[in-house]
């Protein structure tokens, strides 16, 4: 069975997304709120086209990368707290158990 013949309009949709597709570029949906979709559609054409695409690429990733643990931080943040240097007695009071009854 032959399928119809296909509009011009639609030969220039699939030639055009063939062209995107050779430059490595895919369409996809995101979900997002409206008033972000601007601002989502310049990001996206930061970085697909552009002299500055790498550098906007690498900005982004820094940007929302979680930072990666080092040994020591904890005992940084701990030594920049304001209590650091405060004269504070940790030791604990020892005292006799006592007998429970059950």
């Amino acid at each position: 069975m032959n399928a119809p013949p296909k509009s011009p309009a639609s030969q220039a949709v699939k030639r055009h997304r063939e062209r995107l597709a050779e430059a490595g570029i895919v369409r996809f949906e995101i979900k997002a709120p409206a008033e972000h979709k601007e601002l989502i559609q310049q990001i996206a054409r930061a970085l697909t086209s552009g002299p500055d695409a790498d550098a906007v690429h690498r900005n982004l990733e820094a940007a929302l990368t979680p930072p990666t643990r080092t040994k020591g931080q904890t005992l940084r943040w701990l030594l920049d707290s304001p209590l650091a240097g405060a004269d504070i007695d940790f030791t604990r009071e020892r005292v006799e158990p006592r007998e429970v009854k059950f």
